[in-house]
């Protein structure tokens, strides 16, 4: 699971935030399941300084709608509306292929 928030004007966001980027009101935090597919992706072949290239990176939408930044785990290829299952080490986010 995935913790984020839900606010009542129906915003879903993913890392939690006390107030609704949307509309200003407090949300409520949930959890979301760890289940989405890639809406874009991207490859750093020239990283920054510190990290070891290459660096795969996709925007995902979670089944309730939420979007995050995950670094892709794995070698098989992207494509567009794959989907994948994302993990968290409390900081960042990793997704993999189903």
């Amino acid at each position: 699971m995935i913790e984020g928030g839900k606010c009542q004007c129906g915003k879903n966001i993913v890392p939690f935030r006390k107030l609704c980027p949307s509309c200003g009101s407090a949300m409520n935090k949930v959890e979301f399941e760890n289940v989405g597919s890639i809406l874009t992706y991207t490859t750093l072949h020239a990283p920054p300084e510190g990290f070891e290239g290459p660096i795969r990176l996709a925007m995902v939408e979670l089944k309730e709608g939420a979007h995050l930044v995950c670094s892709v785990q794995g070698h098989r290829d992207m494509n567009i509306r794959d989907e994948v299952t994302v993990k968290s080490d409390g900081e960042n986010f990793f997704c993999e292929h189903v």
